[in-house]
């Protein structure tokens, strides 16, 4: 009998980096059974991803009950909570759990008291953990700053990103001129990713179109959607969630790609970007000046005239230099899924 492991993909179908990522688990346990081979693995997933990775593991779907209950789950060797969002969890004192964090967001972005409340909750999955795992050394610094972490084992493990540049590309139907050169940009839109400084920006940037392309489910975006009607901002578009092949198209054929977020555990858009060859800019907060490295342009600030200038100055001369775009395509395509998982795996078989 192999090792019992649970991989915790319950994000699975939610349209953020924790559901991409959580697909990305689930397709590379489907495409590689020969890598788990020893291991007894088992996916927490919603119903509908039931028998989707293959029948070569398994497979317990989330049930309200196993939070109330958790004592009715399974025995498992090794529990792997791949987010710090950690709602579901072994309570046998045999299984030894992993914890992945990948960033503490909700320090800034929550009241001192309701902050307060999320990290005495993490403490307690950080206490009963065997390991802590990491997506970038900045999020290791944040926890080790406002957490106790002990002499517990670390391991910084960076994000693995698929390799995209030949997916399937759609062209969406929002696309109002495509005789225009365009920057795109993806993500939740909500305040943390700081798209609304793009706008006075855009108004100096007549020559170029931006898609701003993610959810419009909160009141942030629909304040930047009313911003554009009410100041006429003709060359910002912002389609709301696209498909995954649509966003391929988009990242093919834009001339520049914006990111000027204040929070970020890792940041996995500027390294698809960074795949296609597209120039990346984006601010310098948080975990982006370590994962874009030499390769992104930071902005110094968010002052319009900067950031739109900036642009001017960087955009036209990135495409000049060729052997800048080769190093940087091949510097996106080092953060490979293969390192990312076989670091996982291995320590699976160690604990």
């Amino acid at each position: 009998m192999g090792k019992k492991i649970l991989i915790d993909l319950r994000y699975l179908g939610v349209s953020n980096g924790f559901g991409e990522l959580c697909s990305y688990y689930g397709n590379y346990l489907k495409e590689n059974p020969e890598k788990i081979e020893g291991l007894e693995i088992t996916v927490l997933v919603p119903r509908s991803y039931v028998n989707k990775f293959g029948s070569h593991i398994q497979y317990l779907t989330v049930k309200r009950i196993y939070k109330i209950f958790p004592f009715l789950f399974p025995r498992f060797d090794v529990w792997h909570n791949t987010t710090q969002q950690a709602k579901y969890s072994s309570t046998n004192p045999r299984t030894k759990k992993i914890l992945s964090i990948h960033d503490l967001n909700f320090i800034y972005e929550k009241s001192d008291s309701k902050a307060t409340k999320r990290l005495k909750r993490l403490q307690q999955y950080i206490d009963s953990a065997e390991v802590l795992t990491f997506i970038s050394q900045f999020t290791e610094s944040e926890v080790k700053q406002h957490l106790k972490i002990g002499d517990k084992q670390t391991l910084i493990n960076y994000v693995g990103i698929k390799d995209i540049r030949f997916e399937n590309a759609i062209k969406p139907h929002f696309i109002i001129n495509d005789q225009r050169k365009f920057l795109f940009s993806i993500s939740r839109i909500n305040k943390k990713k700081n798209f609304h400084v793009l706008l006075d920006t855009m108004k100096l940037l007549p020559q170029y179109d931006l898609y701003i392309c993610g959810n419009h489910d909160s009141q942030y975006a629909q304040e930047m959607l009313q911003r554009i009607i009410d100041e006429n901002i003709s060359n910002i578009i912002m389609p709301g969630e696209i498909l995954f092949n649509e966003k391929i198209w988009m990242y093919k054929n834009c001339y520049g790609f914006l990111f000027p977020s204040l929070f970020e555990g890792f940041g996995m858009p500027i390294i698809e970007a960074m795949q296609f060859g597209k120039p990346v800019f984006s601010s310098d907060c948080t975990s982006l000046p370590e994962v874009g490295s030499i390769y992104s342009y930071y902005f110094k600030n968010f002052n319009s005239e900067h950031m739109s200038s900036f642009i001017n100055e960087h955009i036209s001369t990135f495409y000049e230099d060729k052997n800048r775009i080769e190093e940087q395509i091949r510097y996106s395509l080092s953060y490979t899924l293969e390192r990312h998982m076989s670091k996982y795996l291995e320590l699976y078989r160690s604990l």
